[in-house]
């Protein structure tokens, strides 16, 4: 799946592998990536879905692709987790890859800095202290989102994620 390849290029700049070799390094995402597919492989294919479902899936989802990293001494958090899965979701969409209209109104928000700038900007939620790649905790991370998904409103939130994002890089941008 291409899709998780371009996703891990999103964050893997955050991540340190201390001088780990460059064979473990890939076969540790290429495991994540893996774990990632499958996942969303037995997501797609389940009868129904909810919000909680979703949540639950994306939850223990994050929890096996930490282990992957953790299990080789590197620091991986659910903010790595979260990105990669999420913007894995966002490529899949933007790409027809598969059919995603079952689950596309439960997808989370890929949380970036530029997600959280405009969210604080546009929606007046707090920008939190802590940067989104450090976020350990799911229980914060899936408390954003439902700010997030609360001052959305009826928009999907990931149709919200689109429009926004690309409009807080345009404004970034110099004239």
């Amino acid at each position: 799946m291409a899709a998780t390849t371009r996703a891990y290029l999103d964050f893997n700049r955050t991540l340190r592998f201390h001088g780990m070799p460059d064979e473990q390094r890939l076969e540790m995402r290429n495991r994540a990536s893996k774990c990632i597919k499958e996942a969303i492989l037995n997501l797609l294919n389940r009868d129904k879905l909810c919000q909680t479902d979703f949540d639950s899936w994306h939850h223990r989802t994050c929890d096996s692709i930490i282990e992957c990293y953790r299990s080789n001494g590197i620091r991986f958090t659910y903010g790595h987790a979260q990105k990669w899965i999420n913007m894995t979701f966002k490529y899949l969409y933007m790409l027809e890859a598969v059919t995603l209209d079952f689950v596309f109104p439960f997808l989370h928000v890929p949380i970036d800095n530029i997600v959280l700038e405009r969210a604080n900007k546009q929606l007046c939620i707090p920008r939190p202290s802590q940067v989104w790649s450090s976020w350990g905790d799911y229980a914060f991370y899936l408390r954003y989102q439902g700010y997030l998904r609360q001052r959305i409103g009826k928009e999907d939130p990931l149709r919200w994620e689109f429009h926004n994002w690309l409009d807080e890089i345009e404004k970034g941008k110099p004239s």
